[in-house]
C-alpha cells in the first residue's frame, strides 16, 4: 500500500512539473501559454491621440496573439523622472516616446534603445517619414527611433510695433533671430515670453534664450 501511494505521489509531481492536466473528458491538456508582455509608455494625457494609440495596440495584439501590451499613461512632467529611474535600474520599457539630441544619445550609449536601421530600411519603410524628422533620430551608427509624433509647425508671434520702431525685419535664419534678441535686449525689451505652467516649455525655450 505504501509503495502504491508513493507511486501516485511521484506521478502527480511529474504531471505538475510538466504542466499537464486532465480536462473534463479525461483528456490530458496543456495549460494556455502565458503571453509575452510588452510595456508601452505614453505621455499624451487626455489627448485624442490616445485613441490612435489604443487602436494601434488593438491591431498589434490581434495580429500577434502571443503578445499583450501593457499601456502605461504617464503625465508629461513626471515622464523624464520616470525614465531616469528606468535607466538607473536597467528596466527600460519596450516602447516609449523620447526626445532627440542629448537625451537620445544617453539612451544609445547605455544600450537602452535598439538600432532600428535594418527594420526601417526593409521595403523602404523609412521613406514613409519626413526626412528632417528621421534625421533627428539618426547618427552614423544607425536609426534609433521612429518619428511618429509632434510633427507640427512651431510658431513664434512678434510685436510689429516694436519691430517697426527698431526697424527690425522678420528673421529667416536662427542667426538672424539671435541678432534680433541682442538688439531687443539693448533697448530693454524682453525678447521672449511663454506660458510655463508645465516645466517642459521653459526647458525647450532655453535653446533660444
Amino acid at each position: 500500500m505504501k509503495k502504491i501511494l508513493k507511486a501516485i505521489i511521484i506521478l502527480m509531481t511529474v504531471l505538475i512539473i510538466s504542466g499537464c492536466f486532465y480536462g473534463g473528458d479525461n483528456v490530458m491538456v496543456n495549460p494556455k501559454p502565458l503571453k509575452k508582455q510588452l510595456t508601452l509608455y505614453t505621455i499624451q494625457g487626455d489627448s485624442s491621440v490616445n485613441q490612435v494609440i489604443a487602436d494601434s495596440v488593438y491591431r498589434f495584439e490581434k495580429d500577434n496573439s502571443s503578445f499583450e501590451v501593457v499601456h502605461e499613461l504617464i503625465p508629461n512632467d513626471l515622464y523624464k523622472n520616470r525614465l531616469s529611474v528606468c535607466v538607473a535600474t536597467n528596466q527600460m520599457p519596450d516602447v516609449f516616446p523620447t526626445w532627440s539630441g542629448g537625451i537620445l544619445k544617453q539612451y544609445i550609449s547605455i544600450g537602452g534603445v535598439v538600432n532600428l536601421e535594418k527594420y526601417m530600411k526593409t521595403d523602404n519603410y523609412s521613406q514613409r517619414f519626413n526626412d528632417k524628422a528621421l534625421k533627428m533620430v539618426t547618427d552614423e551608427k544607425g536609426i534609433w527611433g521612429v518619428p511618429v509624433e509632434n510633427m507640427s509647425i512651431a510658431l513664434i508671434f512678434y510685436n510689429k510695433d516694436i519691430f517697426n520702431a527698431l526697424k527690425l525685419s522678420e528673421p529667416n535664419t536662427f542667426d538672424e533671430l539671435k541678432d534680433i534678441i541682442i538688439k531687443l535686449k539693448q533697448h530693454h525689451y524682453i525678447p521672449f515670453a511663454l506660458a510655463n505652467r508645465t516645466a517642459w516649455t521653459g526647458q525647450c525655450s532655453t535653446c533660444i534664450l
